[in-house]
Protein backbone atom coordinates (compact mmCIF):
# COMPACT_ATOMS: atom_id res chain seq x y z
CA UNK A 1 0.00 0.00 0.00
CA UNK A 2 2.47 2.24 1.14
CA UNK A 3 4.67 1.63 -2.07
CA UNK A 4 1.11 2.54 -4.35
CA UNK A 5 0.98 5.84 -2.72
CA UNK A 6 4.39 6.42 -2.97
CA UNK A 7 3.98 5.92 -6.74
CA UNK A 8 0.61 8.03 -6.88
CA UNK A 9 2.72 11.22 -5.12
CA UNK A 10 5.17 10.93 -7.58
CA UNK A 11 3.55 10.95 -10.88
CA UNK A 12 1.12 13.42 -9.51
CA UNK A 13 4.21 15.96 -8.84
CA UNK A 14 5.49 14.97 -12.30
CA UNK A 15 2.06 15.49 -13.97
CA UNK A 16 2.04 19.04 -11.49
CA UNK A 17 5.89 19.93 -13.07
CA UNK A 18 6.93 19.93 -9.01
CA UNK A 19 9.86 17.78 -10.25
CA UNK A 20 10.86 20.47 -13.32
CA UNK A 21 10.18 23.35 -10.83
CA UNK A 22 12.88 21.76 -8.70
CA UNK A 23 15.12 21.46 -11.06
CA UNK A 24 14.74 25.16 -12.50
CA UNK A 25 15.56 26.13 -8.62
CA UNK A 26 17.97 24.08 -7.48
CA UNK A 27 20.13 23.62 -10.28
CA UNK A 28 20.79 27.07 -12.01
CA UNK A 29 24.70 27.09 -10.76
CA UNK A 30 25.34 23.48 -11.38
CA UNK A 31 27.15 20.89 -13.93
CA UNK A 32 25.56 17.48 -14.42
CA UNK A 33 27.27 14.97 -15.87
CA UNK A 34 25.64 11.91 -17.66
CA UNK A 35 27.48 9.02 -18.45
CA UNK A 36 27.03 6.44 -20.90
CA UNK A 37 28.60 3.28 -22.21
CA UNK A 38 26.49 1.75 -25.22
CA UNK A 39 24.17 2.92 -27.59
CA UNK A 40 22.90 -0.12 -30.08
CA UNK A 41 19.19 -0.09 -32.25
CA UNK A 42 16.73 -2.52 -30.32
CA UNK A 43 17.54 -4.67 -33.17
CA UNK A 44 21.35 -5.41 -32.26
CA UNK A 45 20.47 -5.46 -28.70
CA UNK A 46 18.31 -8.49 -29.01
CA UNK A 47 21.00 -10.04 -31.31
CA UNK A 48 24.14 -9.04 -28.89
CA UNK A 49 22.82 -9.30 -25.74
CA UNK A 50 24.65 -6.31 -24.10
CA UNK A 51 24.40 -5.86 -20.34
CA UNK A 52 21.35 -3.76 -19.89
CA UNK A 53 22.60 -1.98 -16.70
CA UNK A 54 25.09 -0.41 -19.29
CA UNK A 55 22.96 0.05 -22.24
CA UNK A 56 20.18 2.64 -23.88
CA UNK A 57 18.94 2.04 -27.20
CA UNK A 58 19.12 5.03 -30.16
CA UNK A 59 15.58 5.34 -29.76
CA UNK A 60 15.57 6.00 -26.15
CA UNK A 61 18.80 7.96 -26.44
CA UNK A 62 17.30 10.63 -28.91
CA UNK A 63 14.59 10.97 -26.54
CA UNK A 64 16.07 11.51 -23.79
CA UNK A 65 18.36 13.67 -25.90
CA UNK A 66 15.54 15.61 -26.57
CA UNK A 67 14.09 15.94 -23.38
CA UNK A 68 17.44 17.58 -21.71
CA UNK A 69 17.83 20.48 -24.65
CA UNK A 70 14.44 21.62 -23.15
CA UNK A 71 16.28 21.48 -19.61
CA UNK A 72 20.05 21.98 -19.84
CA UNK A 73 22.22 23.86 -21.98
CA UNK A 74 25.04 21.03 -23.37
CA UNK A 75 28.54 22.15 -22.86
CA UNK A 76 31.64 20.40 -24.47
CA UNK A 77 34.87 19.06 -22.25
CA UNK A 78 36.41 22.09 -23.60
CA UNK A 79 34.10 24.44 -22.28
CA UNK A 80 34.21 22.35 -18.68
CA UNK A 81 37.68 22.72 -18.64
CA UNK A 82 37.85 26.30 -19.46
CA UNK A 83 35.77 27.18 -16.31
CA UNK A 84 38.11 24.71 -14.29
CA UNK A 85 40.72 26.87 -15.63
CA UNK A 86 38.97 30.05 -14.40
CA UNK A 87 38.77 31.55 -17.91
CA UNK A 88 34.84 31.14 -19.10
CA UNK A 89 32.45 30.52 -16.77
CA UNK A 90 30.02 27.61 -17.56
CA UNK A 91 26.46 28.84 -18.63
CA UNK A 92 23.69 27.83 -16.40
CA UNK A 93 22.24 24.37 -16.12
CA UNK A 94 25.01 23.20 -17.42
CA UNK A 95 24.84 19.56 -18.81
CA UNK A 96 28.52 17.33 -20.50
CA UNK A 97 27.40 13.94 -21.82
CA UNK A 98 30.11 11.43 -21.24
CA UNK A 99 31.06 8.16 -22.49
CA UNK A 100 32.94 5.10 -20.63
CA UNK A 101 35.27 2.32 -22.34
CA UNK A 102 35.28 3.02 -26.33
CA UNK A 103 32.55 0.85 -27.78
CA UNK A 104 32.84 0.87 -31.31
CA UNK A 105 28.95 1.49 -31.24
CA UNK A 106 29.32 4.96 -29.69
CA UNK A 107 30.38 5.96 -32.98
CA UNK A 108 28.39 4.30 -35.32
CA UNK A 109 25.07 4.52 -33.48
CA UNK A 110 25.92 7.26 -30.85
CA UNK A 111 27.36 9.76 -32.85
CA UNK A 112 24.71 10.17 -35.39
CA UNK A 113 22.08 11.21 -33.13
CA UNK A 114 24.38 13.87 -31.06
CA UNK A 115 25.54 14.90 -34.08
CA UNK A 116 21.79 15.89 -35.09
CA UNK A 117 21.30 17.23 -31.73
CA UNK A 118 24.38 19.13 -32.03
CA UNK A 119 25.14 18.00 -28.86
CA UNK A 120 28.92 17.73 -27.68
CA UNK A 121 29.84 14.68 -26.08
CA UNK A 122 33.18 12.77 -24.81
CA UNK A 123 34.26 9.05 -25.03
CA UNK A 124 37.18 8.15 -21.96
CA UNK A 125 39.11 5.07 -23.73
CA UNK A 126 40.25 2.29 -22.74
CA UNK A 127 43.60 2.17 -24.92
CA UNK A 128 44.30 -1.54 -24.77
CA UNK A 129 40.47 -2.44 -25.62
CA UNK A 130 40.28 0.25 -28.53
CA UNK A 131 44.15 -0.11 -29.77
CA UNK A 132 43.20 -2.90 -32.12
CA UNK A 133 39.51 -3.10 -32.10
CA UNK A 134 37.16 -6.66 -33.10
CA UNK A 135 35.93 -8.81 -29.62
CA UNK A 136 37.12 -7.56 -25.85
CA UNK A 137 37.74 -10.28 -23.73
CA UNK A 138 36.35 -8.58 -20.71
CA UNK A 139 32.73 -8.26 -22.49
CA UNK A 140 33.33 -12.08 -23.83
CA UNK A 141 33.96 -12.96 -20.15
CA UNK A 142 31.24 -11.14 -18.47
CA UNK A 143 28.69 -11.95 -20.73
CA UNK A 144 29.55 -15.71 -20.56
CA UNK A 145 28.02 -15.56 -16.82
CA UNK A 146 25.43 -13.12 -17.89
CA UNK A 147 23.83 -15.78 -20.44
CA UNK A 148 24.26 -18.32 -18.49
CA UNK A 149 27.06 -20.29 -21.04
CA UNK A 150 29.07 -20.52 -17.88
CA UNK A 151 28.88 -20.10 -13.88
CA UNK A 152 31.64 -17.99 -12.05
CA UNK A 153 33.25 -21.03 -10.34
CA UNK A 154 33.12 -22.67 -13.86
CA UNK A 155 35.11 -19.94 -15.44
CA UNK A 156 37.42 -19.47 -12.11
CA UNK A 157 38.32 -22.81 -12.22
CA UNK A 158 39.62 -22.42 -15.74
CA UNK A 159 42.34 -19.51 -15.05
CA UNK A 160 44.63 -20.68 -13.13
CA UNK A 161 47.41 -18.27 -13.13
CA UNK A 162 50.17 -19.45 -15.18
CA UNK A 163 52.53 -17.32 -12.53
CA UNK A 164 51.92 -17.91 -8.51
CA UNK A 165 52.78 -14.53 -7.80
CA UNK A 166 49.60 -11.73 -7.25
CA UNK A 167 50.60 -9.00 -9.10
CA UNK A 168 46.91 -7.49 -8.51
CA UNK A 169 45.41 -6.77 -5.08
CA UNK A 170 41.79 -8.12 -4.39
CA UNK A 171 38.79 -5.67 -5.45
CA UNK A 172 36.47 -7.78 -2.77
CA UNK A 173 34.02 -7.93 -5.62
CA UNK A 174 33.52 -11.42 -7.39
CA UNK A 175 32.85 -10.08 -11.12
CA UNK A 176 35.89 -7.59 -10.44
CA UNK A 177 38.31 -10.37 -9.15
CA UNK A 178 37.18 -12.70 -12.05
CA UNK A 179 38.57 -10.45 -14.33
CA UNK A 180 41.58 -10.00 -12.59
CA UNK A 181 42.07 -13.19 -12.33
CA UNK A 182 41.96 -13.46 -16.76
CA UNK A 183 44.10 -10.09 -16.57
CA UNK A 184 46.83 -12.32 -15.18
CA UNK A 185 46.88 -14.93 -18.29
CA UNK A 186 48.69 -14.59 -21.45
CA UNK A 187 46.60 -13.65 -23.89
CA UNK A 188 46.81 -16.32 -26.23
CA UNK A 189 45.56 -18.51 -23.01
CA UNK A 190 42.99 -15.88 -22.07
CA UNK A 191 41.47 -16.28 -25.55
CA UNK A 192 41.62 -19.69 -25.82
CA UNK A 193 39.76 -20.57 -22.59
CA UNK A 194 37.16 -17.71 -23.08
CA UNK A 195 36.53 -18.89 -27.18
CA UNK A 196 34.06 -21.82 -26.32
CA UNK A 197 32.02 -19.05 -24.47
CA UNK A 198 31.55 -16.63 -26.88
CA UNK A 199 27.41 -16.60 -27.97
CA UNK A 200 26.75 -17.32 -31.65
CA UNK A 201 25.23 -14.23 -32.48
CA UNK A 202 29.05 -11.98 -31.09
CA UNK A 203 30.80 -15.30 -33.21
CA UNK A 204 28.23 -14.32 -36.01
CA UNK A 205 28.41 -10.43 -36.34
CA UNK A 206 30.84 -8.74 -38.48
CA UNK A 207 30.84 -5.31 -35.87
CA UNK A 208 34.12 -4.74 -33.64
CA UNK A 209 33.26 -4.70 -30.24
CA UNK A 210 35.30 -1.61 -29.15
CA UNK A 211 36.67 1.24 -31.68
CA UNK A 212 39.65 0.61 -33.41
CA UNK A 213 42.47 3.59 -33.46
CA UNK A 214 41.01 5.08 -37.29
CA UNK A 215 37.85 5.25 -35.32
CA UNK A 216 39.26 7.42 -32.65
CA UNK A 217 40.78 9.58 -34.47
CA UNK A 218 38.11 10.36 -36.56
CA UNK A 219 35.65 11.31 -33.66
CA UNK A 220 38.62 13.43 -32.43
CA UNK A 221 38.99 15.01 -36.14
CA UNK A 222 34.75 15.39 -35.58
CA UNK A 223 35.20 17.29 -32.28
CA UNK A 224 34.89 14.61 -30.41
CA UNK A 225 36.78 14.70 -27.03
CA UNK A 226 38.38 12.01 -25.90
CA UNK A 227 39.45 11.17 -22.52
CA UNK A 228 41.54 8.32 -20.60
CA UNK A 229 39.51 5.70 -18.72
CA UNK A 230 43.17 3.55 -17.91
CA UNK A 231 44.94 1.39 -20.54
CA UNK A 232 43.75 -2.25 -18.51
CA UNK A 233 39.94 -0.75 -17.82
CA UNK A 234 40.80 -2.61 -14.81
CA UNK A 235 40.01 -1.08 -11.61
CA UNK A 236 42.97 1.10 -10.22
CA UNK A 237 42.81 0.83 -6.37
CA UNK A 238 43.62 -2.61 -7.49
CA UNK A 239 46.79 -2.18 -9.53
CA UNK A 240 49.87 -0.23 -10.68
CA UNK A 241 47.59 2.69 -11.59
CA UNK A 242 50.74 5.41 -11.93
CA UNK A 243 51.71 3.09 -14.84
CA UNK A 244 48.33 2.29 -15.99
CA UNK A 245 47.36 5.93 -15.95
CA UNK A 246 50.68 6.72 -17.66
CA UNK A 247 50.42 3.75 -20.31
CA UNK A 248 47.02 5.21 -21.82
CA UNK A 249 47.43 9.21 -21.51
CA UNK A 250 50.51 8.25 -23.58
CA UNK A 251 49.21 6.01 -26.69
CA UNK A 252 46.04 8.50 -26.68
CA UNK A 253 48.48 11.83 -26.95
CA UNK A 254 50.75 9.99 -29.33
CA UNK A 255 48.22 8.42 -31.29
CA UNK A 256 45.49 10.20 -31.15
CA UNK A 257 45.54 13.52 -30.25
CA UNK A 258 47.55 15.57 -27.34
CA UNK A 259 44.09 16.97 -26.01
CA UNK A 260 42.94 13.35 -25.58
CA UNK A 261 45.48 13.42 -22.63
CA UNK A 262 43.91 16.06 -20.48
CA UNK A 263 41.13 14.20 -18.68
CA UNK A 264 40.16 10.80 -17.43
CA UNK A 265 37.12 8.91 -15.76
CA UNK A 266 38.26 5.90 -13.15
CA UNK A 267 37.35 2.34 -14.60
CA UNK A 268 34.40 0.68 -12.63
CA UNK A 269 33.85 3.53 -10.45
CA UNK A 270 37.77 2.65 -7.89
CA UNK A 271 39.61 5.40 -6.76
CA UNK A 272 41.43 7.04 -3.98
CA UNK A 273 43.63 9.39 -3.19
CA UNK A 274 46.85 7.90 -4.29
CA UNK A 275 45.23 7.34 -8.17
CA UNK A 276 44.58 10.90 -7.62
CA UNK A 277 47.53 12.13 -6.89
CA UNK A 278 49.11 9.32 -9.96
CA UNK A 279 46.87 11.47 -12.37
CA UNK A 280 47.26 15.25 -11.20
CA UNK A 281 50.52 13.67 -11.92
CA UNK A 282 50.17 12.62 -15.41
CA UNK A 283 49.22 15.68 -16.26
CA UNK A 284 45.45 15.43 -16.07
CA UNK A 285 43.29 18.54 -15.58
CA UNK A 286 40.02 16.61 -14.66
CA UNK A 287 38.94 13.51 -13.38
CA UNK A 288 35.57 11.89 -13.30
CA UNK A 289 34.08 9.21 -10.90
CA UNK A 290 31.02 7.55 -10.85
CA UNK A 291 29.94 9.33 -7.86
CA UNK A 292 26.03 10.00 -8.12
CA UNK A 293 26.27 13.73 -7.99
CA UNK A 294 25.37 17.39 -9.05
CA UNK A 295 28.81 19.33 -9.29
CA UNK A 296 28.07 22.87 -7.97
CA UNK A 297 30.11 25.46 -10.02
CA UNK A 298 28.79 29.14 -8.37
CA UNK A 299 28.85 31.61 -10.82
CA UNK A 300 29.88 28.76 -13.42
CA UNK A 301 33.08 28.00 -11.83
CA UNK A 302 34.46 25.06 -11.29
CA UNK A 303 35.98 24.70 -7.95
CA UNK A 304 37.12 21.51 -8.04
CA UNK A 305 39.17 18.97 -10.50
CA UNK A 306 37.13 16.07 -8.98
CA UNK A 307 33.52 15.60 -11.26
CA UNK A 308 30.49 13.44 -9.85
CA UNK A 309 28.43 11.67 -13.00
CA UNK A 310 25.22 9.95 -13.06
CA UNK A 311 25.00 6.91 -14.87
CA UNK A 312 22.06 6.25 -17.07
CA UNK A 313 20.79 3.48 -18.85
CA UNK A 314 17.84 2.12 -20.83
CA UNK A 315 15.97 0.35 -17.63
CA UNK A 316 16.88 3.64 -15.39
CA UNK A 317 15.09 6.00 -17.81
CA UNK A 318 12.55 3.77 -19.50
CA UNK A 319 9.28 1.64 -18.67
CA UNK A 320 8.60 -2.09 -19.48
CA UNK A 321 7.91 -0.89 -23.06
CA UNK A 322 11.20 0.40 -23.56
CA UNK A 323 9.84 4.08 -24.07
CA UNK A 324 11.42 6.90 -22.30
CA UNK A 325 9.58 7.89 -19.05
CA UNK A 326 8.95 10.66 -16.88
CA UNK A 327 8.43 8.91 -13.59
CA UNK A 328 12.09 7.34 -14.30
CA UNK A 329 14.65 9.22 -15.61
CA UNK A 330 13.33 12.20 -14.13
CA UNK A 331 13.72 11.66 -10.49
CA UNK A 332 16.78 9.93 -11.16
CA UNK A 333 18.46 12.94 -12.54
CA UNK A 334 17.05 15.43 -10.48
CA UNK A 335 16.91 14.28 -7.16
CA UNK A 336 20.35 14.09 -6.16
CA UNK A 337 22.91 15.75 -4.20
CA UNK A 338 24.39 18.96 -5.65
CA UNK A 339 27.98 19.24 -3.92
CA UNK A 340 31.39 19.48 -4.35
CA UNK A 341 33.46 16.18 -4.29
CA UNK A 342 36.80 17.26 -2.59
CA UNK A 343 39.72 17.80 -3.90
CA UNK A 344 41.84 15.06 -1.98
CA UNK A 345 39.30 12.26 -1.60
CA UNK A 346 40.01 9.34 0.36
Amino acid sequence: MKTAIRQVAKTLVIQLGGLNIYHRLMSRETLTVVMFHRVLPEEKIKQLDPDPAYTVSTTQMKAFIERLAKRYNFVSMRDVLASRAHKTPLPSYALLVTFDDGWNDNYEYGQPVLAAAKVPWTVFVATNATSHGAEWWQETLLSAIRSGRATYDCLWQLAEPERTEAPFKSANEPALDLLLRYARLSESRRDAILERFVSPNRKEKKDPDMANLSTLRGLRAAGVGIGVHGASHLPMTCINAARDIAEARDFLANEVSPDAALTMSFPHGRYDQSIIRAARSAGLSLMFTSDPVINTCPGGWLETDILGRIPISGPIIAGEKRELDPKRWMPWLYLRSRSQLPASAS
